[in-house]
């Protein structure tokens, strides 16, 4: 099996210059659906993007194959975060990485192109392989946008596998976290800090007194709590009359994360009672928690390819989210692999080549076995 690396690395330069930031994946839609009606997919678009402000859709492509069964499902998601603009790919020996004022984009770079790649030579081969159906999504950045708009009425797959993690070559997630917003705000009274302090009402120092009860960081080895963001006051001179804060939870247990969330109700509650002040507080579950079983078909083929390719395979839990955290919910379930990005998120960002080289042989087993 010879995968072209270096066709793979100009690839991915090239795809890198495409403006492609949240609600802005018009042009990579675009190119991405071209790629595949080349390879003979039957491809269309869906209208995600109109249902959340977005200029494109989610691509959804199948090809029929020789193996029985249902098809085996590919997915990754399109968009980038901020800042993602004009971004310039470096390549480095084995190493592709940003030129340290954007994010590079290998997230999920990373997992298109090995996919692409990976079908590609399968087709190439002659060798029989199974129905292939992809679902490659806009807004996956913004906590899944994409993938909740898209009509599961298409899909024939029942699991899949979603390239769309940092870590060890190998490694695929078996479990992921739900993740619970809140966004929080204290209102007060405002007076002049200087001739009238003792009419005022501070917001700030309410919000500041409940954040500092808060256990942030690993209340306990599942789960995870963040307070972000604090805005608040005018000026030195006003007590401050309002101070909103935003906060995460994750965790293995969708119930203890709704049990962190509303311990910081409470204690915003009555430290805003205390000094005379109200609470507006409201909260969003992004994604909830899901487990695969290791006994379950998706997870042994996983095994097995990797075997094929010399590839040692290690089950882990991820506190990271994906589109797999919703295709759960619906029942399909996508072990998540990890594609070699690293510093995700950062204008530090970078891959590996030749992990995507070996991503790519681990698709083609996929296709084939």
């Amino acid at each position: 099996m010879t995968i072209d690396a270096l066709k793979l690395t100009n690839e991915f330069v090239e795809i890198t210059k495409i403006d492609r930031e949240t609600y802005n994946e018009r042009e990579m839609v675009d190119y991405i659906k071209a790629r595949l009606d080349g390879m003979g997919f039957q491809v269309e678009e869906d209208n995600a993007g109109d249902t959340f402000g977005g200029n494109a859709g989610n691509v959804y492509a199948f090809l029929p194959g020789d193996l029985p069964g249902e098809p085996i499902l590919f997915s990754c998601h399109l968009d980038t975060v901020v800042p993602g603009n004009g971004k310039v790919a470096i390549v480095e020996g084995d190493i592709i990485k940003s030129d340290g004022t954007t994010v590079l984009g290998g997230d999920d770079l990373t997992g298109i192109l090995p996919i692409i790649y990976g079908i590609e030579w399968a087709i190439a081969s002659g060798e029989p392989r199974r129905d292939i159906e992809i679902l490659f999504t806009v807004a996956e950045e913004v906590f899944t946008y994409g993938a909740k708009a898209f009509d599961y009425n298409k899909l024939r797959a029942k699991s899949g596998y979603v390239f769309d993690m940092d870590g060890a070559a190998g490694q695929a997630a078996i479990s992921a976290p739900s993740i619970i917003q809140a966004k929080a705000t204290v209102h007060g009274r405002a007076a002049h800090a200087g001739f009238a302090c003792e009419d005022g009402i501070n917001a700030i120092a309410a919000v500041t007194k409940a954040v500092s009860q808060m256990v942030q960081g690993r209340p306990d080895p599942d789960s995870t709590f963040n307070v972000g963001t604090i805005e608040g006051g005018v000026a030195t001179n006003i007590v401050s009359e309002k101070c909103t804060i935003k906060c995460e939870t994750r965790g293995f247990s969708h119930a203890r994360c709704e049990e962190l969330i509303e311990n910081a109700r409470i204690l915003l509650q009555k430290a805003a009672d205390e000094v005379g002040g109200t609470l507006d507080f409201e909260t969003k579950a992004a994604v909830k928690t899901y487990s695969i079983s290791e006994n379950e078909t998706v997870v042994g083929r996983f095994v097995k390819a990797c075997e094929a390719v010399g590839m040692k395979s290690e089950l882990v839990r991820t506190f990271g989210v994906s589109d797999a955290n919703y295709y759960a919910e619906l029942g399909i379930n996508c072990l998540v692999i990890s594609t070699g990005m690293s510093n995700v998120h950062s204008t530090n960002e970078y891959c590996s080549i030749s992990r995507m080289v070996k991503n790519a042989e681990l698709v083609a087993k996929l296709v084939t076995q």
